[in-house]
């Protein structure tokens, strides 16, 4: 699950520090979708230019820079340089590898290529499942690829498309689309127009808001847009192709086929991938009506203490994805909601890390509040999730050896036990903790007294509570129904 964003002055108003610090603020404000990186693609109307850095956003900013009177430019390396540009379109992407290895740029979004007629440049939230099948075809059609990303593969089998079969660009996006079943929410950037691209099932959120009614703001979580200071327009309906011309008028074009009776969100992001002010999938709701992230993960907290009641003295999450749920455990129970974890905001999550990263981590991620413990002895952890279990296990030792005499897991969401081959970083079913063991064996493993998910009936009645049909959800990481080919 990676991170987008798109910026638009089409009247050129801003200047190149004001496109930078909007850059920066829009991909801060999603860093906790990818930390491996991150990519620029923008454009000054004379031709595209593509940078990339390894780490977070926060590295391209020199606080130092930022106190020269005489000189002051914050940023550096690749937003320094796009400063300089003084560009009036600016896309960004926040890297967290599922597709090529996190030690190399070359795997890193934008992806760009010299076709004729210019470079052209694209970067993507989602997956395309059968991805080496794919290449190989388009190898044998003399397409040469340098990384091991889905990016590549999408846009240089759209360029493929373009110039072999002498389509427009919309064409040839349209024929990808037909062709190549993954999920996508991306955006392709030439020297003259830009193009928001969605998969036909709408996996991952595409958001599009102005600002002053002027300068487009798109990206993966409406938190974005709210920083920015821009108002919700239209959410990028799944199948389309949104063009946009350089002096910002937006042509859509619908799915050329005929779409899935049924959309594909992934019910994940509601869990667990997107920040608690977000909305994320909108379906022709008013906006108003949309509920944040943090309204679904509560009312999983309520279901999940609905169907695995326990005594206690408090509740508490494994902060913060486990946050929300754990508020609404504690208001379904009656049980007061305490905090016993302390979030140390200094170590990245532990979820998108390697697995000797994500040990170390975990006890650099928390400290433990030991006047809690030893009034409310008796705790109930409540998470998000459990993937690889290992933040889990590290968790409820810490508290353990912080004297509590009972630790007891719940758990807002059902078992994972089949890998994502839509965007999420579980590709294999080995490396779940659920898939090969029984919840019992799980609890042993993690170390609690008792341990407890909410059922994949308990996560529809919750999400009809919030007027949404599971149907239009995809749920393969729990029920193995997966709605393309993998």
């Amino acid at each position: 699950m990676c991170g987008i964003l798109y910026l638009h002055d089409p009247h050129q108003l801003l200047s190149g520090r004001e496109m930078a610090d909007m850059t920066f603020l829009g991909l801060s404000a999603m860093q906790y979708r990818g930390q491996h990186g991150g990519g620029l693609a923008y454009s000054d109307g004379d031709r595209v230019r593509v940078g990339k850095w390894f780490g977070l956003v926060a590295t391209q900013y020199d606080s130092v820079g930022a106190d020269d009177r005489e000189d002051p430019r914050p940023y550096t390396d690749q937003l320094g340089k796009m400063e300089k540009r003084k560009p009036f379109r600016v896309m960004g992407h926040l890297r967290y590898a599922t597709a090529g290895p996190a030690g190399d740029l070359i795997h890193f979004q934008p992806h760009f290529i010299e076709p004729l007629g210019g470079r052209v440049a694209y970067l993507a939230n989602g997956d395309i499942p059968l991805l080496t099948g794919e290449k190989e075809r388009l190898k044998r059609l003399g397409v040469r690829f340098e990384s091991e990303n889905d990016g590549e593969l999408t846009l240089r089998k759209i360029c493929f498309l373009k110039e072999s079969r002498n389509l427009s660009w919309v064409e040839a996006i349209h024929a990808f689309m037909l062709e190549t079943k993954g999920a996508y929410s991306g955006i392709l950037m030439t020297r003259d127009t830009t193009y928001f691209i969605r998969d036909e099932f709408g996996f991952r959120p595409f958001l599009v808001g102005k600002i002053d009614g002027e300068i487009i703001v798109a990206a993966s979580e409406s938190s974005v847009l709210n920083i920015l200071g821009a108002t919700f327009d239209f959410e990028v309906e799944r199948g389309s192709v949104v063009e946009i011309a350089n002096d910002g008028t937006m042509t859509r074009h619908p799915y050329p086929g005929s779409l899935p009776e049924c959309s594909a969100h992934c019910v994940f992001c509601l869990d667990y991938f997107g920040g608690p002010h977000s909305r994320l999938f909108v379906d022709s709701r008013p906006w108003n009506e949309v509920p944040h992230k943090s309204s679904y993960a509560h009312e999983f907290g309520r279901q999940l203490a609905r169907e695995h009641p326990v005594e206690a003295d408090c509740i508490s999450s494994i902060p913060q994805s486990g946050n929300s749920a754990a508020k609404g455990f504690s208001a379904q129970s009656g049980i007061p909601n305490v905090e016993i974890l302390v979030r140390n905001w200094s170590v990245p999550r532990t979820f998108i890390l390697s697995l000797a990263d994500r040990l170390m981590a975990i006890r650099l991620k928390y400290g433990v509040l030991l006047d809690a413990v030893r009034s409310y002895p008796r705790i109930v952890l409540v998470d998000d999730s459990i993937v690889r279990a290992n933040t889990t296990r590290g968790t409820v030792k810490l508290v353990r050896d912080a004297g509590a005499k009972e630790v007891h897991v719940r758990v807002s969401f059902p078992p994972i036990i089949h890998p994502c081959f839509m965007g999420i970083a579980m590709p294999t079913r080995e490396e779940l903790a659920a898939a090969s063991r029984s919840v019992s064996e799980l609890r042993e493993f993690i170390g609690a007294d008792s341990l407890e998910f909410l059922s994949p009936e308990g996560v529809a009645t919750a999400m009809k509570s919030r007027g949404d049909d599971i149907k239009h959800f995809c749920t393969a990481c729990y029920s193995g129904n997966y709605p393309v080919p993998v």
